[in-house]
């Protein structure tokens, strides 16, 4: 009961414990960046095999690029289109039938 313990962290434990608490902070700090940063990533990889197979037909990495970013806004275009009067028809149903 009377036995000391001696604990021993040695200088090179220390140092890396406040480099991992520096790196967290920064990371804490920089998350907004962090987060655009690792979506461009996940854009960019799921690109990848389309802009490859445009490759392989010939048509410039930039050029396949362009068209993978049109079509998709062109998609997304054509689906509001097609949607929101479908809603707002319905909402005027709704509000009609069911006056406040």
């Amino acid at each position: 009961m009377g036995e000391r313990t001696i604990i021993d962290v040695s200088t090179s434990s220390i140092v890396r414990f406040f480099a991992v608490l520096l790196g967290i902070i920064l990371l804490y700090y920089l998350r907004d960046i962090v987060v655009v940063l690792l979506f461009a990533v996940v854009l960019a990889s799921a690109m990848e095999p389309a802009i490859r197979w445009f490759q392989r037909h010939k048509i410039p990495r930039i050029l396949g690029t362009v068209i993978i970013f049109l079509s998709v806004v062109a998609i997304f275009v054509a689906a509001v289109y097609l949607v929101v009067p479908l809603v707002s028809e319905d909402l005027q149903g709704f509000t009609l039938t069911y006056p406040i």
